[in-house]
């Protein structure tokens, strides 16, 4: 049991801790996966006092013989939960969704994170080997043989400590289960948030153009605007689109903007938004739905007064309370092919979207909606709504586009709804894992109670046996059980209530969506998704062109 115990210690730290970093999961899992080596030591040290009575004369040989015990067992248990955190690091490997690590991010064992983990391996086996020893060898022996004898109970300061570490078992597990719970509330109405968009019968992917086949704006437009015919008029495609960035993706830029009539602010002190170059078709495409005013419309190209669409975000937190429709947002031009920005555009805002999730579903980042018409991009990706299933429309969009440029790459084709629940990843991810903590520790802390109510049985044996003589029933005899553990469990939950006060809730805080809370928790009041927010997702300048590395048409 004891090397089985340290081996899942091990796996947690080995395996999780170089790939999963919020602190509640391995910090809090170690500990109440660890308690139970020292609750089983500690009860194996108490049981083990009579036999070692007879041989406490040499003291040198007992204390080799318990280290020996005790680092043999620790050691097997570090083997094998070295290979047990090796086998779990592949199976996280293999079940991290693409998109939630960068390409570069190299998942393995932590060298730093094992060593540490072997070093406790090391030190649990000595101090857990050596101090039953030195226990022995301070005991009573006359005592001890006469207590042997009787199966009567141990000293209470054994009884304490015993009791004690499984209370804290109880305690951890229920901290545990109460933040694994928390997540799992917070992720099922992650799932039940409205999007702004509607996902079913969407396809997208994404559409780079070469600075050498594109060079600048007038090709750019010209190029996307043939596409967007072509696919219009394939049978089954309701609506087809082009956007910069693909909803819960981000936005394309992040641009800084001062908006007229309000103190002036140097282009280095302003706050930014997000910029997205969209076709007209594109409110229609993602199923976005029109607040108030009018959307970008197909006559809005390079010869007209350039104009904007904000979401509510935008207008709730920069507009102090006025009406956005009719204001102009100053904001410097992103030149095709061009790393510098040009002069400054007064966009003015003709209307107001609910928005989409752009920045994850847990943020609605404040953005505008321009014309490709009049700011190009080679940076685009297209979104079509089919009247069926958008998977049978993927060679017919192909075949289309592949008809006007044979060498155009079409790199991840995915559903609208495959990019949502991808969104979904990290939150997934994080809830399974400490929801599976959680289930651990409390699976090892009824092991750990089971052991202490057992022990005490073994010590009552004698006592049992008198008052079955006397004429207690077999009930009376397990109530008598079980008071012990109803005590330890009662005693261990009273103080996992009181540990979900301000420390776990600054654990947790990070990692959880605007979750209302229970009176419970006092300290917990609304949380916002960890990872950074929108400001990730925003990026200082324009993008450079995509690189044409990606495959093209067949040939």
């Amino acid at each position: 049991m004891t090397a089985t115990k340290i081996a899942w210690s091990i796996k947690i730290f080995a395996g999780l801790s170089s790939c999963f970093s919020p602190p509640l999961v391995p910090s809090s899992s170690l500990v109440a996966l660890i308690l139970p080596i020292s609750s089983s030591c500690v009860a194996l040290a108490a049981s083990a006092k009579s036999p070692c009575a007879p041989r406490w004369a040499p003291g040198a040989r007992l204390v080799r013989q318990f280290l020996t015990e005790s680092v043999l067992l620790a050691g097997i248990g570090g083997a094998v939960g070295v290979a047990l955190g090796w086998a779990l690091m592949l199976g996280l490997k293999a079940w991290i969704p693409p998109l939630l690590l960068p390409a570069e991010a190299d998942v393995s064992l932590n060298s730093q994170v094992l060593l540490f983990a072997i070093a406790i391996v090391v030190t649990a086996g000595i101090l857990f080997g050596i101090a039953p020893a030195l226990q022995s060898m301070k005991a009573d022996l006359v005592g001890s043989l006469k207590e042997g004898g009787r199966g009567g109970t141990t000293g209470i300061n054994r009884t304490y400590v015993r009791n004690g570490l499984a209370v804290a078992e109880i305690a951890l597990a229920f901290i545990l289960l109460s933040g694994a719970a928390l997540l799992i509330r917070s992720f099922y109405r992650l799932q039940q948030v409205d999007p702004g968009f509607d996902a079913a019968n969407v396809i997208t992917m994404q559409f780079p153009m070469t600075s050498q086949q594109y060079p600048d704006g007038p090709h750019i437009i010209n190029y996307l605007g043939q596409v967007l015919e072509k696919l219009q008029s394939l049978p089954g495609v309701r609506q087809a689109a082009t956007t910069g960035a693909l909803p819960l993706q981000g936005w394309p830029d992040g641009m800084p903007f001062l908006i007229e009539g309000q103190p002036f602010v140097e282009v280095a002190k302003r706050p930014a938004a997000g910029f997205k170059p969209v076709s007209p078709s594109y409110l229609a495409a993602i199923g976005m739905h029109l607040k108030k005013g009018r959307w970008l419309a197909e006559t809005d190209t390079a010869g007209t007064a350039p104009v904007t669409v904000v979401n509510e975000a935008m207008g709730k937190k920069h507009f102090n309370g006025e009406e956005p429709i009719g204001k102009r947002i100053r904001i410097e031009e992103i030149v095709p092919g061009q790393p510098a920005l040009g002069p400054e555009i007064a966009w003015e805002v003709v209307g107001v979207v609910e928005g989409e999730r752009a920045c994850g579903l847990g943020d609605t980042c404040a953005g505008l909606y321009v014309s490709y018409k009049q700011s190009p991009s080679p940076q685009q990706a297209l979104v079509v709504r089919g009247a069926m299933d958008p998977n049978h429309l993927i060679k017919s969009i192909q075949a289309a586009i592949w008809d006007l440029n044979k060498s155009q790459a079409l790199p991840e084709i995915k559903p609208l709804e495959q990019i949502k629940s991808e969104s979904l990843g990290e939150n997934r991810m994080r809830t399974v894992l400490l929801g599976t903590f959680a289930g651990l520790a409390l699976l090892l802390s009824a092991i750990g109670v089971y052991g202490v109510i057992s022990y005490s049985v073994t010590q009552r044996t004698h006592e049992i046996g008198i008052r079955a003589a006397l004429g207690a029933s077999t009930w009376e005899q397990l109530m008598l059980a079980l008071k012990t553990g109803m005590a330890l469990t009662g005693a261990g939950l009273v103080i996992g209530v009181r540990g979900r006060s301000r420390p776990h809730a600054n654990l947790i805080q990070p990692f959880v969506w605007r979750q209302p809370t229970r009176p419970l928790d006092p300290s917990v009041r609304q949380y916002r998704v960890g990872g950074g927010g929108c400001s990730g997702m925003l990026h200082s300048g324009p993008q450079s062109d995509a690189g044409g590395s990606l495959g093209g048409a067949p040939a």
